[in-house]
């Protein structure tokens, strides 16, 4: 699909931007009569919501008319790709982090207001996942993208597609892995067992129309230069996860180690154009996507958390988005919900009925980063 700048439909703007005017501009094509029909149904309801919001006054972000404008919710759901049944077993097999190793508050004092690790050359261009459900390989592999050059210095792209091949879900919670979703956990742990992953170059991404492809290059070689072969470009040996909904965790985490892959509810994202994002469902958050957290900081006293998506650069700010941040040392208390369906799909019998999830979008429920 051809992708066009987006373009942000301000109040009283349905009239001036048309449907026809929205095909052209985003290189839209639509088979039958009756699809054309749906898919201008969906754009007017989505536009007139857009400029609704937009009107508001007190409004702390804008939404826009993009290139999914014109999807079905189940299509917007399938570009996500959080198996989150997977997550909630594997968080249950989790062994207790002792409180010694656990932050607190009064350890982010002296911390600085601001950190982006854009700014310090450890984070690679944005990317597009496409129709596939792969959002957990993007963030897993940028997020050892991120911890690689932090350590040695040299930041290279490495494989989704090698994740998304090679990872089967062996439990089938909700889902089998690759297009069907996963979690980074799921990926550093089958990434530690075959020895680390190869390079984006040596195995590329395929699956932008929504199909796995079929494992291959195993076992992995040592890499070497010109070999031919497909080499581990990046060693994994584990994985460590914050505690679940610490704020002093995730920004402990996020300011001595690195960037992180987090689980979010991303169900009020699609049309984010930009600002603070403080919308969505905040009393059963649905986590379903899986992006990389690089960064926080303050925009006209209002704090936020810095968020990589993997919807291309056209999405949002340049393909980023920035969460409402409730800052504890400033006496603000991060509101929390209740995920009712936690174990969504099949499998994981014996997992938890609700599930607590804080933060904007669900941020603070669960940060991964790898151990190189």
């Amino acid at each position: 699909m051809k992708i066009a700048t987006t373009i942000i439909l301000t109040a009283g703007a349905t009239s001036a931007f048309t449907f026809d005017e929205y095909q052209v501009k985003f290189g839209k094509s639509y088979a039958t009569d009756a699809e054309l029909s749906l898919r201008k149904q969906l754009f007017t309801q989505r536009a007139t919501a857009v400029a609704d919001h937009n009107a508001r006054d007190e409004r702390l972000y804008t939404k826009t008319l993009n290139h999914l404008s014109d999807r079905t919710k189940t299509e917007l759901q399938q570009i996500k790709g959080l198996d989150k049944a997977m997550l909630h077993h594997q968080m249950s097999l989790r062994t207790k982090i002792s409180t010694s190793n656990t932050a607190t508050i009064e350890d982010l004092r002296g911390f600085p207001d601001s950190l982006d690790w854009r700014e310090k050359n450890v984070i690679t261009p944005v990317k597009n996942q496409g129709e596939c459900g792969s959002c957990w390989t993007f963030a897993s592999a940028e997020t050892i993208e991120s911890h690689m050059a932090i350590q040695t210095g040299m930041l290279q792209e490495l494989s989704e597609q090698f994740i998304l091949d090679c990872t089967p879900n062996p439990h089938e919670c909700g889902g089998s892995g690759g297009c069907g979703g996963g979690t980074a956990e799921l990926a550093y742990d089958r990434l530690t067992k075959l020895g680390g992953i190869p390079s984006e170059w040596e195995y590329p991404y395929v699956s932008a129309l929504g199909n796995s492809s079929t494992c291959h290059g195993l076992p992995l070689s040592r890499e070497q230069a010109h070999s031919g072969a497909v080499s581990a470009a990046a060693n994994i040996t584990g994985y460590w996860h914050t505690t679940t909904n610490s704020y002093a965790d995730l920004l402990m985490a996020l300011v001595t180690k690195g960037p992180l892959a987090i689980s979010v509810d991303a169900g009020a994202w699609h049309d984010y154009s930009g600002g603070i994002f403080d919308g969505g469902n905040k009393t059963n958050p649905d986590l379903d996507h899986l992006v990389q957290l690089v960064g926080y900081g303050v925009d006209q006293g209002e704090s936020y958390w810095l968020v990589r998506n993997s919807w291309t650069p056209y999405w949002g700010e340049k393909g980023f988005i920035r969460l409402k941040r409730y800052d504890p040392l400033k006496g603000e208390k991060a509101s929390c919900g209740t995920d009712v369906t936690p174990l969504d799909g099949n499998g994981c019998a014996g997992g938890p009925s609700t599930v607590q999830v804080c933060g904007q979008s669900g941020v603070l429920f669960d940060g991964v980063y790898p151990l190189l």
